[in-house]
């Protein structure tokens, strides 16, 4: 049987222009559209959000209060290296500043 990260790294697929690890697998859309990755995990029928369980198998535990901003502002984004645990005002002020390197890169593909 595979672990939790084997099969987690199966689900994800490099873009190189960010060094964003696009996930891949099943998704939800928040209530403001965006899409975020769905993993299965832990105890049988566990799911939670890919990009939490990237963060806590690979920097540590997340405390509470605090939830994951992507760096990259890229919501499928699943590289630990783009992800950091910070307060909810903090999140929605960095989405909310300026040009982002999300709408580069759609900036580039359309």
């Amino acid at each position: 049987m595979r672990t939790a990260e084997e099969r987690f790294n199966a689900k994800w697929g490099l873009e190189p222009d960010s060094n964003c690890w696009l996930w891949t697998a099943s998704t939800i859309k928040s209530r403001g559209g965006s899409k975020y990755g769905v993993f299965t995990f832990g105890s049988p029928g566990q799911t939670g959000l890919a990009h939490r369980f990237s963060h806590e198998h690979f920097k540590g535990f997340i405390p509470k209060g605090l939830e994951i901003d992507h760096l990259c502002r890229n919501t499928l984004c699943v590289n630990p290296d783009h992800l950091e645990a910070v307060t909810h005002s903090e999140n929605q002020r960095r989405g909310n500043s300026g040009s982002t390197m999300a709408e580069i890169h759609r900036k580039k593909t359309v």
